[in-house]
């Protein structure tokens, strides 16, 4: 699943993954809509934008780890200042702008930890 408030990053990044031979599931565009898509989708990963107007991706966060504790979260974000990623309570942090090599990186390590 994709999450983020800018509908062309979305669909980019969507480009990008299924490139790669990932299916995404599910796009949304604030946090609460992550929230409640993830609870019907379950998704195995879910990249997720930090700062978007009214609901976040903070609140995306803490609803969906309440209801499933373990799922793999990767904050995608241009703000510079999310330096770790355990300051979100994420499984991994991607920088924007990214290359398409640290996409596969990630998700080889997100394959090795499932």
């Amino acid at each position: 699943m994709i999450v983020d408030d800018e509908i062309d990053f979305v669909k980019i990044f969507e480009e990008i993954l299924f490139a790669l031979g990932i299916n995404v599931v599910a796009t949304a565009h604030s946090g609460k809509d992550a929230a409640e898509l993830y609870q019907i989708m379950a998704p195995d990963v879910v990249f997720l934008d930090l700062f978007m107007p009214e609901y976040d991706g903070f609140y995306a966060v803490e609803e969906i780890r309440k209801v499933a504790p373990n799922a793999k979260i990767i904050i995608v974000t241009a703000n510079h200042e999310i330096e770790n990623m355990m300051e979100v309570k994420a499984d991994a942090l991607i920088k924007k702008p990214f290359d398409v090599s640290t996409i596969k990186k990630v998700m080889n390590w997100i394959d090795q930890t499932q």
